[in-house]
This record gives structure tokens, C-alpha cells and sequence, in this order.
């Protein structure tokens, strides 16, 4: 097993020689078997690890056993121990999220917060083969397309590693009773109330009982042969972007017919890359808004807009243009800029634990329509006033506030294509408001402080 752990480090390029590791250590046989691997080997490779366990502050006594557990192996081994407390699930009621989300979200900050602390290279977790089978199966029951379906990736960003994916959980059981490990057990994984443990104990036992006992590795098959494919498919975009002269974070043009030449999965691909680039990223993204940009495009019609994730698509005299909302600031006529509008953007998840300073608004990004503008007021102007009734007029918004008429002009607008989104420092109108569907929020806020 040993020798196979360290082929797996080499042939997939997850470690060099003298690197240091973060190792996220639950106390569960995964962990401590993947600890107990990396200490057999620290002295060969030249490896400097540090551990982390996360109290997720929910099982009590337990948890406080399975924290001092860790600790005592990490000290008797001689590894630097980091532990870390979180109400989790105080924190998902308050950011809105389930547990599981809350729970990843405390441990992975947590894992970087000690990256960056001690200059580590690596992080590295735990997953099984059988948590590669689980999650394919739970996506693809959600319905996913092939990167769902490409399960979780053994490396992810610059940092994160997988270094046991491959093994199957019996074998890592077997494996931590020969070697006398410490192990620790959290009852919550036998609890059927949540997803993950439901396909883990009901649905694949059945499948297994009832249609292919070998399921878990058809699945774990499965989500290596789709990688390749997918692999196989960027290089592909890469090869006809290139020969095109394209490059996406340079926000190039993209002609409509060379465009409309591309096999439909180049075009999904380019279209996923670009919101993946320049917009807030493709969790919230569907194929079907995907679909619809592609209809739009094939469409071929000058001004068209449509806005997935933070990024804007125009097509513009036969060419399609896109934009993040960090470059759709321009200068209009007045003395207002959108350049003194200070913009972020953040998931739904992020926002439910985000408190808003002082001038700060949060907008639905997906409500906005087509281009931000700022201007003062016009003739005839109306709105929405967020918790209203009704549109307003905004001469009589102003004259409820008793704002003097010498200074309403001085009070920027920032409109969209329908009209007025915000009175800056005012009110923010109701039609772009932030609700439980949102996905994508922006926060705004106007630099002179109005």
C-alpha cells in the first residue's frame, strides 16, 4: 500500500521532494490513514506537515474526543498541530447555506489560513474512491453535465491535493486496524438525514443488492473516462482560440461566424470559459442559459444582450462582446461617472455572512438589465423605492424626504436599460432587490460617499 500511495504521488504530480503539506485530519480512518502514509514517507521524501482539524462544535463531548485524539498522534509523531472551533451550525442558519456547505466552507478557509502561515505548497485532504463514486452518483441524480459528472478532481487549484482518491474505503479500513491506528468515529456519517449518507447507506446498497454489485467502481470508472473526455475538449478550444488569435481574459471580439463553425460543445465550452474568466464564477450556471445565449447568437440580431453570471454578452454588427461588471463602467455625459461606483461581487453564500457598511446596497446581478449608466434626473422620472407600493414619481420621492430642489440634482442616478436601480445614498428600487432566488449579488457603493 505504501509503495502504491508514493507511485500515486509521483505519476499524478501531487508532491516534490522537500514540500511542505497541510493536512486536514478529521480523526477518521481516511485521514489517519492518509497521516500515517505521509509520516512513513517524510523522512525519504524530506516533507515538513502540518495537521489541521476543524470542531465543528456539534457533537459535544465527542467532538472534543476526537480533537484531543488527533492532537495526542500529532504529538507523539512530533507534526505541528492546528486546531480550530466553529459554531457551524449557528453558521449555516446564518449564512443560509446546509450544514455540509457551512462545514466545508470553515474547514477550507481554515486549511489556507495555516497554508499561508507556514508557506505550505500543498493542502492535502482526504477523499476516497468510494466519496468519487458518491458524489457522480449524487450529481448526476441532480442533474449535472460533464463536469459534475467528472466527480472530484484528485488536484484543485494550485493547492489542494487528493492523494488517496484511489482507494477504496475497506482497504483504508483494513489498513488503519493492521498499522493500530487511533481512529475516531463521527455517528453524524451514519445518520441518513443528509444527502450524502442516504446514497452512502440506502440507495447504493440497493443498487448493489438489486441491479450491479460493482456500481462504486463502474462509477469511479466513469468519472475518469469523462475527465479524459473533458481534457480532451479544452485542449480542443484551446487549439481553435489559438489559431483564431483569441484570448479570452483580453476580452477579444469573438466573430459570430467562426463562432456559429464550432462543433456546440466548443461553444459551450468557450461560453463556460468566458463566465468562468470575467464573470462570478459557473456554480449557479445552467445549461439552459447557456442554450438560450446560443440561440441569441445564432440569431445574429445587433444589439441583443444577455447577462449569466456577472458577465454581459452583446452582439455588436456580427461580432459577440462580453464584459464582467468590473469593465462595464463607462463615463456618460454629466458630471457623473460610473467610475466613481465601486463594485464586488459575491455568491448567495458568501452574502448571507456578509454585513453590509455604511453606503453599501446589494442588487440581484441577474435583475439588471443590459448596461449600468449614471446621470442626474430627468423630466418624467420614476421608480420603484425598495418596500413600496408601486412606482414613484421621483420628483415626489424627493419632496417626501424633503431634499431641497437645489439639490436634487446633485443626487446621482445609476439606471440600467429599464430605468432607475438606485437614487445613490436614497433608496435602491425594489425590482433589483436581493431575495431568496438570487444567486449572484453585486454590492454597490457611490466613492464620494453620498
Amino acid at each position: 500500500m505504501l509503495k502504491t500511495f508514493e507511485s500515486n504521488l509521483k505519476e499524478e504530480d501531487l508532491l516534490s521532494e522537500g514540500d511542505k503539506v497541510v493536512l486536514g485530519i478529521s480523526g477518521g480512518p481516511d485521514s489517519m490513514a492518509m497521516l500515517d502514509l505521509f509520516l512513513r514517507i517524510q523522512e525519504k521524501w524530506g516533507l515538513s506537515l502540518f495537521v489541521v482539524h476543524i470542531n465543528h462544535l456539534f457533537r459535544g463531548v465527542y467532538a472534543e474526543h476526537d480533537a484531543e485524539s488527533v492532537e495526542r498522534f500529532c504529538k507523539a509523531h512530533g507534526v505541528p498541530f492546528y486546531r480550530f472551533d466553529f459554531p457551524v451550525e449557528e453558521l449555516a442558519k446564518s449564512w443560509k447555506v446546509s450544514f455540509e456547505e457551512a462545514g466545508r466552507k470553515v474547514r477550507y478557509e481554515s486549511f489556507e489560513k495555516v497554508r499561508a502561515e507556514v508557506g505550505a505548497g500543498r493542502i492535502a485532504v482526504a477523499q476516497n474512491r468510494n466519496d468519487q463514486a458518491e458524489t457522480i452518483l449524487m450529481r448526476l441524480m441532480r442533474g449535472t453535465g460533464l463536469d459534475g459528472l467528472r466527480g472530484i478532481p484528485v488536484k484543485r487549484g494550485p493547492y489542494i491535493i487528493r492523494p488517496i482518491l484511489y482507494m477504496e474505503r475497506s482497504e483504508i479500513e483494513a489498513y488503519c486496524e493492521r498499522r493500530q491506528l487511533p481512529i475516531c468515529h463521527d455517528h453524524t456519517n451514519d445518520e441518513t438525514v443528509y444527502t450524502r449518507n442516504k446514497i452512502r447507506h440506502e440507495l447504493i446498497p440497493y443498487i448493489e443488492s438489486n441491479f450491479n454489485e460493482r456500481v462504486m467502481d463502474g462509477l469511479y470508472r466513469l468519472g475518469g473516462l469523462v475527465s479524459n473526455d473533458l481534457d480532451f475538449i479544452e485542449s480542443s478550444l484551446d487549439g481553435e482560440l489559438k489559431k483564431e488569435g483569441l484570448v479570452i481574459s483580453a476580452q477579444t471580439p469573438i466573430d459570430v461566424t467562426w463562432f456559429s463553425g464550432l462543433h456546440k460543445a466548443l461553444k459551450m465550452r468557450l461560453i463556460r470559459r468566458i463566465i468562468a474568466v470575467v464573470g462570478s464564477g459557473l456554480k449557479n450556471v445552467s445549461s439552459i442559459q447557456i442554450e438560450e445565449l446560443l440561440s441569441m447568437v445564432l440569431e445574429n440580431k445587433h444589439g441583443k444582450k444577455k447577462m449569466i453570471s456577472g458577465v454581459q454578452f452583446r452582439l455588436e454588427y456580427g461580432y459577440v462582446k462580453y464584459a464582467g461588471y468590473a469593465e462595464l463602467a463607462k463615463t456618460v455625459p454629466g458630471d457623473f461617472s460610473l467610475n466613481a461606483l465601486r463594485k464586488k461581487e459575491m455568491s448567495m453564500e458568501a452574502y448571507s455572512g456578509y454585513t453590509l457598511e455604511h453606503g453599501e446596497v446589494a442588487v440581484d446581478l441577474h435583475k439588471i438589465s443590459g448596461e449600468l449608466s449614471v446621470r442626474s434626473r430627468e423630466n418624467g422620472d420614476s421608480f420603484h423605492p425598495l418596500g413600496m407600493k408601486g412606482t414613484k414619481k421621483l420628483k415626489k420621492f424627493f419632496i417626501d424626504l424633503k431634499i431641497p430642489a437645489i439639490e436634487r440634482d446633485q443626487i446621482p442616478l445609476i439606471c440600467d436599460d429599464k430605468g432607475i436601480i438606485w437614487v445613490v445614498g436614497h433608496r435602491l428600487s425594489e425590482r433589483v432587490k436581493v431575495d431568496e432566488k438570487t444567486c449572484c449579488v453585486g454590492i454597490f457603493k457611490w466613492s464620494d460617499g453620498c
